[in-house]
Parts: C-alpha cells; structure tokens; sequence
C-alpha cells in the first residue's frame, strides 16, 4: 500500500475510528474530538474543506469557547494535509498556540521486523500492578506528564487490556527503558508513544528493544502497519529501521489563558512522543 493509501486509512481507522476504551468521543461534521476521563482532551480529526474564511473562524472560535466550558486544556492535533493551508495560523489567533512540528512515521510490521534485532536482555511487559516500571522512566523523562499518562494508561488496562501494550527494557534489575502501544478496534495500525529511555542508559540499544518487543505484539495481533510520532531524537533510528514519513503534524495548545498573554502553555497533548 503506497503512503497516500495509507494516509486515508490512518485518517479513517486512526483519527476517526473507534477509541480505545477510556476514551469518549464525540463527532460532528466537521471535528472529532476525544475526551479522556479527566484533565485535557485533543481534536484528533477535521475537515473544515467545505467552510468559508468566517466559518473556519467562527468555528474555531466555537472550539475554544467549548473547551473553556470544560475548563480543560485541548489540543488541536494539525496533520499536514489538513484544509485549509493556513490552518495553523488561524489556530494561533484563536489562542491554539503551535509546538514544535513532529514527523508521523509509519512502517509495516513484517518489514521492519527484519531490520529490528529481537528485544535483547530483559524486556518486560508492564500490567496494571506494574505501572512503577512506567513511573520510574517517565518521571525522570517527562515528570510534568507522568501521574496523567499513568492514568491513561491504568484506564485502559482496566477496561480492556487487549487496548493497550506497555513494555519496559531493564538493566541490572532497574527499568531504563518504556514505551506503550494503542490499539483501536477495527484499525490495522498499532500506535507506538512514549518511548523513552533514562539518561544513563541511552546508546545501548534499549530504545530499540522497546520498539521491537511493540512490533513483535503487533504483528501477533494482526495489525499490518505501526505507527510513531517521533521526536527528533528517536526518528534517525526508527528511519534507519525502515520508518517511512506519513505526514508532519504541529500540536496547537489552546491553555485556557487569554490568548494575548505571553504565557507557555502545559504539555497537554494525547500522548507522549517517541
């Protein structure tokens, strides 16, 4: 399947597909959005193709008021291809604030498969009673988001563990290296996050145990296609494995401050990146 096949079926399965349980989502013509039991949610798809200059606008406009309403941060997720071209701009004026511009890879699970060595030394998979694993990696990484991921992921190993996969890659009894996979019903892609390893622990293959044990789960559950947004640390190696660009995505962080404040928003987005 060429990548702009893939694209359409990433849009379909992925960004409108069924959530993980854990997830409520809530769909009209032109926006879905995905709400996690607490704290923030994201705008995983939209279409604004058929609208107007003023009705993209207004429809913006309508986003941030709802979110406001919740009292919970969102953000908008921009994929490259999505109308119109000057869509992030206009996210900006309505007070989403653009990140740092992310790579969506993708690659198919039988080929990469090849070019990833088999999970060496302890990799472990990581149940509901094992989520310290998780904290002692991210909370040294990432520890703004650690309790928030956690309780994602906690969500969705209560309510379906065939919705979830996490990992973690030890080194003399110590964890130095995780990362989770999503899967949705119904889709053909498994969604690679938070892949991370601890500082004193890098350059020694254990990110890239952690991506192979991922890919090998895939592939057992039928899944034909994984998928990462990478960081730009982690998208060499993942490339170097045979990881294709889909598409760049930009986070647009709406923090529920005034918008004309020179404020930094949090970190709210879906997940964390590889």
């Amino acid at each position: 399947m060429n990548l702009n096949a893939l694209l359409d079926a990433y849009d379909a399965e992925e960004r409108r597909g069924s959530p993980p349980p854990g997830l409520h989502q809530e769909s009209t013509r032109h926006v879905t959005r995905e709400l996690p039991d607490d704290g923030s949610y994201w705008i995983a798809w939209s279409d604004l193709r058929t609208l107007s200059r003023s009705e993209v606008d207004t429809l913006l406009a309508q986003e941030a008021a709802y979110a406001r309403r919740l009292g919970r941060a969102v953000e908008w997720k921009h994929h490259g291809h999505d109308a119109p071209p000057d869509l992030v701009e206009r996210l900006a004026r309505h007070g989403f604030r653009p990140g740092e511009p992310e790579a969506l890879l993708v690659a198919d699970v039988r080929t990469v498969h090849t070019t990833l060595e088999a999970p060496h030394g302890d990799v472990r998979d990581v149940g509901l009673h094992d989520l310290d694993a998780l904290r002692h990696v991210y909370q040294a990484v990432w520890p703004d988001e650690t309790d928030r991921v956690l309780r994602m992921i906690g969500t969705y190993l209560q309510r379906d563990p065939m919705g979830v996969h996490a990992v973690a890659a030890y080194r003399d009894g110590e964890p130095v290296s995780a990362g989770w996979t999503t899967y949705r019903p119904g889709s053909r892609f498994a969604a690679l996050w938070g892949g991370a390893t601890l500082p004193h622990a890098r350059g020694q293959g254990h990110y890239r145990a952690v991506v192979a044990a991922r890919v090998q789960e895939a592939q057992r559950r039928g899944r034909s296609h994984a998928l990462v947004d990478a960081a730009p640390t982690s998208r060499p190696i993942l490339e170097r494995a045979g990881f294709q660009l889909l598409t760049l995505t930009t986070p647009c962080l709406f923090d529920l401050q005034d918008p004309s404040e020179d404020v930094t928003p949090p970190d709210v987005g879906r997940t964390l990146t590889e």
